[in-house]
């Protein structure tokens, strides 16, 4: 039932057009997810895992290529979260990237939605957490994007689809491993590795003489892994988006961070067959085993394991040769692949970047050109959108390795829009390593050993290389990669090998030009302000910054500062409060316009309503009702006052919120809403209403009241019937809208009972705020005529008049609605 509440609830989030840069035409995939802790035991031992609605791992995201894919992330977590796409390329929006760079960490009980349209792209791609160590507790799964129906695939369509998520795993939990990077102690050796959560039980069920498509995804930590099925071959026909030549393997190697895809037909004697998943250049080699079962079958696997490489370095760099692209085939668009001449392009600019292990005050740490990443406390994206100066220069981090001790640092590198680059990574360290590129997929054109030097472009792959987003990088050697900077943006290039990456080996790409277009570039969600304004940014202050408390102190400073320059970019604080029945989301079209008049807006959602994980018979008072309101205005800091804004039965909670904090309120604004006075009991203008509406003709029409318990006592909560609200509420609101609320309502209580017994509201405090009121001349359910009456009973300073609007002017109305919003904030605030 709550999950069925929490989708109908992400619909409206994304039900027009307007309020998101995506195309209207492709259609769109709707996720709520959930994320909590629970108790799983992979490897036998009981431990604190962070589970997705419940799984683990967790769903998987199947879509189409173009398809509008929206994903709320409920954080029900102790500490801030956030998600990252791995290889989705999220075209002209880094502002979904889900990384400490370009978002602000969702809160503990909070939500945010990533809304991203998956343009161009077809393969096989994973998602995970990139918060701290969170990712060693799980919250990852799978992220599969199918061609669109009018695109050939170059292979037989498969008689079905396993996907398969695979990594290794720490029986410690995850706030251990991060208690052991903050310390500078080195990262233990995992204790096992997984396949789709288990060691050795998970099975794939198929029948005799059909083909099946397996997705392997490595999703693990440290550890490079070896695939291989009992006597089956693996014809590789995908690898992180790009077709490739099909070529039959008998294993493949998959290092952090990487994806595959691969036919396997079932051509052999009916019985159950080991599948393999070992550790490439570790000891000692750790192995997960599932079950690869041809249905009917009554004999267990048996035999020895497949064999399969172990540390053969030079076997492994010899296979990664082997990969091409399929010149030949489609990918995501009608065109083949190989149209695409990457080697014939002009190279604008090289990057050469060393990883190293290095100490800096003591501690641990890794490095890029001997700079080690830190996370500033605003996020790199959005102080490059406002110009805010202190947070980032592009001369942190030297283009190529320099003889230099080293530092800690915030490494961003300038490039332009359409710039076509050469990046080295030079490795030379005795262990593997794991790059990734957020936002692109690029050319893996060579490996080799030793020390790079220009020569070395001699031996490039310039015709078939495959286009991929992970690219692996030997012990003692180096990879070439080229890449078409053409995403605009701020991109994260990281070591995909985790305890690398959150000590530091990581930097970002700054792709720009001074075009501000949305052909290259979305908008700032106008949730991205949700999270900055209401919530928290995580940066060197908390322990994903992994700094000492000094430097934390000099952080949170910068963060003071970076905070009151955005500030200073908007002009108030508007606080939405909606009416019964409905939630935050009834205010989606205002809360664009409010912002682009350069209003900061935040829109409460009462308890139990709209994604408020409360049941309304779980509130007793109309304080219970409001409590997220008035926890709200508990939480402002104590200059700070703000706009409030109520609708309808918001009315109440707005005068709760002005007996409770009247100095933090420069103006109450009622829009249609109920206002009561100093005199009466708060029920008294409820009272007054439900005997107006009796003596009409058409009375509450089909809203239904319902009782608890006993019948005769009197209803406790309602809910409006689709006549009520057709006729009395939208009827001169677009039928969409009326459609979407129908969806989306969830049964409320106006809490007489409790208001007849409540005190007073007082002169002193309700009374100091200064109330202004909006009648809606159209409004059927609270009638304009008694809309003057609570303004002639109650008073108020102003008055406006949205002519022809109805009940739902935020529906009707909007661009008038938000007009005299502003208005009245250049008058008050």
């Amino acid at each position: 039932m709550r999950a069925d509440l929490f989708l109908r609830c992400l619909l409206a989030i994304f039900a027009f057009r307007r309020f998101i840069s995506v195309d209207a035409e492709d259609p769109y995939r709707l996720f709520e997810w959930i994320v909590s802790y629970g108790t799983i035991a992979p490897l036998g031992v009981p431990q604190r895992g962070i589970l997705i609605n419940g799984k683990f791992p967790g769903p998987i995201v199947d879509c189409v290529t173009n398809d509008n894919v929206f994903v709320m992330i409920i954080n029900k977590l102790d500490k801030p979260f956030l998600i990252t796409w791995n290889g989705v390329q999220l075209r002209k929006s880094s502002w979904q990237d889900g990384v400490l760079g370009t978002n602000c960490a969702i809160p503990p009980n909070s939500y945010w939605t990533y809304k991203m349209q998956v343009k161009d792209q077809i393969g096989t791609y994973s998602y995970f957490p990139s918060t701290l160590m969170h990712r060693a507790a799980e919250g990852f799964g799978a992220f599969t994007l199918n061609r669109r129906s009018v695109i050939t695939i170059p292979y037989p369509e498969p008689d079905g689809e396993f996907t398969l998520i695979v990594g290794d795993w720490f029986n410690t939990d995850y706030k251990v491993l991060q208690q052991t990077l903050d310390s500078g102690k080195p990262f233990p050796f995992p204790d096992g590795l997984l396949i789709n959560g288990h060691q050795n039980s998970s099975v794939f069920t198929g029948e005799a003489g059909k083909t099946y498509l397996f997705r392997v995804s490595n999703v693990g930590l440290t550890a490079s892994i070896n695939f291989r099925i009992q006597n089956h071959v693996q014809k590789l026909v995908e690898v992180e988006g790009s077709h490739t030549l099909q070529v039959e393997y008998e294993s493949l190697d998959i290092h952090v961070g990487q994806s595959m895809a691969f036919l396997v037909t079932l051509n052999e004697t009916a019985k159950d067959y080991f599948c393999v998943a070992s550790t490439r250049f570790t000891k000692p080699i750790l192995v997960s085993t599932a079950i690869l079962r041809y249905n009917g079958s009554l004999t267990p696997a048996s035999g020895p394991l497949p064999s399969g490489p172990t540390y053969q370095m030079h076997w492994s760099m010899k296979q990664a040769r082997t990969i091409r692209w399929n010149l030949t085939a489609n990918a995501a668009r009608p065109n083949p692949q190989g149209s695409y001449h990457y080697g014939t392009i002009n190279v604008t600019k090289t990057f050469i970047f060393e990883n190293s292990a290095t100490s800096i005050d003591g501690k641990l740490r890794y490095a890029v050109n001997n700079v080690s990443y830190v996370n500033p406390a605003t996020p790199l994206k959005l102080a490059d959108y406002y110009n805010i100066s202190g947070v980032f220069n592009l001369s942190t981090i030297p283009d190529n390795p320099m003889p230099q001790p080293a530092r800690l640092g915030t490494s961003v590198i300038g490039t332009t829009l359409h710039d076509f680059v050469e990046f080295i990574f030079q490795n030379n360290e005795n262990t593997i390593q794991s790059w990734h590129l957020d936002g692109y997929a690029f050319w893996t054109v060579a490996f080799g050993y030793g020390q790079w030097n220009p020569g070395m472009r001699k031996r490039y792959n310039k015709v078939d290389a495959p286009a991929r987003y992970t690219v692996q990088g030997y012990p003692k050697s180096w990879s070439a990669i080229l890449v078409s900077l053409d995403n605009k943006g701020i991109w994260n290039l990281r070591s995909a090998i985790w305890p690398r990456q959150c000590l530091g080996q990581q930097l970002y790409i700054r792709v720009w030009n001074d075009e501000q277009s949305l052909y290259t570039e979305n908008d700032i969600p106008t949730n991205v302000l949700n999270l900055i304004y209401g919530l928290v940014c995580d940066g060197p202050g908390s322990t994903i910054g992994l700094l000492t408390s000094s430097q934390s102190t000099r952080s949170e400073k910068k963060r003071h500062n970076c905070d009151q320059e955005i500030m200073k970019k908007q002009q108030s604080t508007i606080v939405l409060v909606h009416g019964s029945c409905h939630g935050a989301w009834s205010w989606f079209k205002i809360i664009p316009l409010l912002e682009k008049a350069g209003h900061r807006v935040t829109a409460i959602e009462l308890a139990a309503s709209g994604i408020n994980m409360k049941s309304i018979d779980e509130l007793s008072t109309s304080h219970d009702y409001a409590a997220p309101l008035l926890e709200f205005l508990e939480g402002l800091a104590p200059e700070e006052k703000v706009v409030l804004v109520g609708h309808s039965s918001g009315g109440i909670s707005l005068a709760l919120a002005s007996e409770s904090f009247p100095q933090k309120i420069e103006v109450a604004v009622y829009v249609a809403a109920f206002m009561p006075d100093t005199v009466h009991e708060p029920s008294y203008v409820l009272t007054q209403h439900a005997s107006l509406l009796e003596e009409l003709e058409e009375g509450w029409l089909d809203t239904e009241f319902i009782c608890n318990g006993d019948p005769t006592e009197s209803p406790t909560k309602f809910m409006f019937g689709p006549k009520a609200m057709a006729l009395q509420l939208y009827q001169q609101s677009p039928l969409e809208d009326l459609l979407l609320a129908e969806l989306l309502k969830r049964p409320s209580s106006l809490f007489v009972n409790h208001l007849s017994k409540a005190d007073k509201l007082s002169e002193t405090r309700y009374g100091s705020v200064r109330r202004v009121y909006v009648t809606c001349t159209q409004d059927r359910i609270i009638p304009v005529t008694f809309q003057h009456w609570m303004i002639e009973n109650g008073g108020a300073a102003e008055v406006k008049e949205l002519h022809g609007a109805d009940h739902m002017p935020m529906f009707s109305m909007p661009q008038q609605l938000c007009d005299v919003l502003v208005s009245i904030v250049s008058t008050f605030a």
